[in-house]
């Protein structure tokens, strides 16, 4: 009985030890935050450009796209996907060995890219703060900054209306609203584990068979913005959605 006794406080004392140590940890990660996003922080202001450029790089990707509807009548299709993007803050760097990242819900606070799908019919910006999605947010000692959340988005392929055609290929372009290319630069996510754009397999579709996606890190057709002297060109990546008529 005394055994049984002793080893049931050794394990209250050790889950008391153990809420201590992580209530510890969260103070200093709340330190560490304040100490990196402080008043003298302007989220207004782009982080300035790495790798000996003046433009911000921006990753984006589409994780477990998952097709829920071609709408030949609209010539809309519909799709939910975890979409993730990143960029590095040199401001929000920081030095602790003991801290591997910082957690955040939200980008209220910090600058973020206004990244937009082009071919959206309501152009959705990724959401920073919306409260009924799923998200989750990091920033890493190198200042880097990962946000990804749950979409849904439907987007516009005029193809789609086109009778005869067997095959069919949508174009999603995803893209900065208001920075010029010599500001943000957008690309896809890649590399020898993960692609731009995962979509998630066996895909059943209404009268549609899902051909693939294939990726571009420059749009054909990039967004433009004319003033009195120039052009000003807007980023952007395109995913090519391929559908087959059954």
């Amino acid at each position: 009985m005394k055994s049984i006794i002793l080893l049931a406080l050794v394990a209250v004392a050790a889950a008391g030890h153990h809420g201590t140590v992580n209530s510890m940890q969260q103070v200093k990660v709340k330190e560490l935050y304040d100490s990196i996003v402080t008043k003298d922080y302007y989220p207004n202001l782009r982080p300035y450009g790495v790798n000996g450029t003046d433009a911000t790089f921006v990753t984006v990707q589409l994780r477990d796209v998952k097709i829920l509807n071609v709408d030949e009548t609209k010539g809309l299709f519909t799709f939910q996907t975890y979409a993730r993007k990143s960029w590095i803050d040199p401001r929000l760097a920081y030095n602790d060995t003991t801290v591997s990242y910082i957690p955040i819900r939200d980008c209220k606070s910090l600058w973020a890219p206004d990244i937009f799908f082009l071919d959206g019919v309501e152009s959705s910006t990724f959401p920073l703060s919306a409260h009924h999605v799923p998200r989750t947010g990091r920033i890493f000692p190198s200042g880097r900054v990962f946000y990804s959340f749950r979409l849904t988005q439907t987007i516009h392929c005029p193809a789609i209306y086109t009778t005869g055609v067997k095959e069919i290929t949508c174009p999603v372009r995803l893209g900065s609203y208001g920075f010029y290319t010599d500001e943000v630069q957008v690309a896809f996510k890649e590399g020898a584990d993960y692609t731009g754009v995962n979509v998630v397999k066996d895909v059943v579709i209404p009268k549609f068979t899902f051909g693939g996606v294939t990726t571009q890190q420059t749009c054909t057709t990039a967004s433009t913005t004319r003033s009195a002297d120039h052009d000003h060109v807007h980023s952007c990546v395109q995913a090519d959605f391929k559908f087959i008529r059954a």
